[in-house]
């Protein structure tokens, strides 16, 4: 039992590591991962949602500082998006509960995570291939261009205001449900949104997404603990695991381009979605074995290609 035990949390500390990397690099807090994992693994769903959550809290706060030092951070959206997101993990909460209660959550969450997933990995790759067409570039306002340092929103014209305002809005509310009700971060629908609705520029949007992470977890991770959800042991183990792997991670993405960032970001999601359509089929096995080969292999690639190799050719 005690040689299990060990077993287990050097499992959970190494899974911590490699979502750490993982989270550094694209600016998510791992939780899109996590939840499905801990699934597979046999935790309830109620239980991995709220200790992925938790997990979230630890990984996103060293990831957010260390983008912050970078200045990577636009501090309107931040705002923005992170109070709206309240409303959302609100009133979504309940609604998981409920369903958990009526043994309907599992089903219904593992659906919704294949489906965003898909959604966003295409979404992601084609408004980057649309960039890539000849007069298939975005205009950007000054808040939020590519290449200029994100402004104030009151800067902009009334109309341009107007638009940005509700756009935030709906980010902040749909994170915020989606949080509530799936457990996830919101990493991996913010960077997207950000990029696909307020065309920020990928680097900065990887570090505001991480901070809204932050920022909005602590308040979704109080209400889970509240109604008993949080496994901190498990949450803890994964934390210590995630603090070296981040730093990698947050390191590494300094030495990508904005559009690779993008496709390579893309396809993981794609490759994620396969790992709950495979549970989802019945071979709950191949895909717990899957999802942790694509974690450790993924977060391996990062720390090589984008951290290491770098260095060996001085451009560190």
């Amino acid at each position: 039992m005690a040689i299990d035990g060990i077993l287990l949390g050097a499992v959970l500390l190494a899974l911590g590591l490699c979502i750490g990397v993982i989270s550094g690099f694209f600016g998510v807090g791992g939780a899109f991962i996590l939840v499905p994992t801990l699934s597979i693994l046999g935790l309830p769903i109620p239980n991995a949602i709220a200790t992925s959550l938790a997990f979230t809290v630890g990984v996103s706060s060293v990831g957010g500082y260390k983008h912050y030092r970078a200045g990577n951070i636009s501090g309107p959206v931040l705002v923005g998006v992170t109070i709206f997101s309240f409303v959302g993990i609100t009133a979504a909460k309940p609604f998981l509960l409920y369903l958990d209660s009526i043994n309907m959550a599992e089903k219904y969450v593992q659906y919704a995570f294949i489906i965003l997933l898909l959604a966003f990995s295409a979404g992601m790759y084609f408004n980057e291939r649309k960039r890539g067409l000849p007069g298939g570039g975005v205009k950007t306002g000054k808040i939020l261009s590519g290449d200029q340092k994100v402004g104030a929103v009151g800067e902009l014209s009334a109309g341009n205001r107007v638009t940005i305002c509700c756009k935030i809005i709906f980010i902040g509310l749909f994170v915020g449900v989606m949080k509530g009700f799936l457990g996830i971060g919101g990493g991996f629908i913010l960077l997207p949104l950000f990029v696909m609705l307020l065309n920020m520029n990928a680097k900065k949007a990887v570090g505001t997404s991480i901070l809204v992470l932050f920022i909005s977890s602590i308040y979704a991770t109080v209400l889970y603990f509240i109604a008993g959800e949080v496994k901190l042991v498990i949450a803890v183990l994964l934390i210590c695991g995630s603090f070296a792997g981040v730093q990698y991670g947050v390191k590494a993405v300094e030495h990508i381009e904005n559009g690779t960032l993008k496709y390579l970001y893309s396809c993981f999601l794609f490759l994620a979605a396969l790992s709950i359509v495979l549970k989802q089929a019945g071979f709950s096995a191949i895909s717990m074995i899957y999802t942790l080969v694509l974690i450790a292999s993924t977060s391996a690639y990062i720390v090589y290609r984008y951290y290491y190799k770098p260095t060996l050719k001085g451009e560190a």
